[in-house]
């Protein structure tokens, strides 16, 4: 059906692409309202919308970067993440009128997936870099009412080599769940949300590719990408697996009629 209705947001800077990347719907104290995350004049950008019409109720923006990826908490705050001058970002905003509650990031990355758990604590995933000598992580989680690090899982104690994940769901419990591609392959991973150690691991055929991943109310993880196909195209790939036990439930391969990529 038509739309109830269409915003168009516009950044600061002119001849600056303008883009939208990532979008929440949340019931908190401001409502039923809705928050978008992207870029806007080449900034990271956050920008609460009202639910009900689509006006822009505040906007949050940091220099030089784009956000990937947006959450809202229970009580209306929204948590976006991303890139910000080359920085790992990820930042808590207050939901009346989006004020900074707190900030986090390292001295190098980008996230690409946020997500709140049931606690209201945070975890992020991406690529995050190594301060401080540490080794790259593919994930952390953040205190939710300060962004302090509880843990961080660094990319070799969860099996993803050095490519950073594309993709966050959450279990019921909380546990983590990473999709992305490592040694060339799909790869989906489960953490504990107590600490951030691997439980366990799905690895595809050479070169497939992770894109999306959700979990169902079991804790099993559902993910989506590509599989090769007719060369030189894809296929659609998609996985059912209990990460628990590292079963897979099942798989199935879309082929589309054309003969291009899906």
């Amino acid at each position: 059906g038509a739309p109830a209705w269409v915003t168009y947001l516009d950044g600061d800077t002119p001849c600056s692409d303008d883009r939208a990347l990532a979008v929440a719907v949340g019931s908190g104290v401001v409502g039923i309202e809705g928050a978008a995350a992207g870029a806007l004049g080449g900034h990271f950008a956050v920008v609460m919308l009202s639910g009900s019409t689509g006006a822009e109720q505040w906007r949050y923006t940091l220099p030089n970067g784009e956000a990937t990826a947006v959450a809202i908490a229970s009580n209306g705050d929204v948590v976006g993440a991303g890139v910000a001058g080359s920085r790992f970002t990820v930042v808590r905003l207050g939901a009346q009128d989006g004020h900074q509650v707190w900030k986090v990031g390292s001295d190098d990355g980008r996230a690409a997936g946020v997500a709140i758990d049931r606690n209201g604590d945070v975890v992020a995933t991406g690529e995050h870099g190594g301060a401080c000598g540490q080794a790259p992580c593919a994930a952390v989680k953040l205190l939710g009412s300060t962004g302090a690090q509880l843990w961080r899982a660094p990319y070799a104690a969860v099996g993803v080599a050095s490519t950073p994940p594309v993709a966050l769901a959450l279990a019921p419990n909380g546990d983590p769940i990473l999709a992305g591609t490592t040694n060339d392959a799909f790869t989906v991973v489960k953490l504990a949300t107590q600490n951030g150690n691997l439980i366990g691991r799905y690895q595809d055929s050479a070169g497939s590719r992770a894109l999306a991943v959700a979990s169902d109310s079991t804790g099993l993880a559902l993910a989506t990408g590509t599989v090769p196909g007719n060369p030189p195209n894809d296929d659609w790939l998609v996985a059912k697996v209990d990460l628990d036990d590292e079963d897979t439930v099942w798989t199935r391969i879309f082929v589309g009629t054309d003969g291009t990529n899906d």
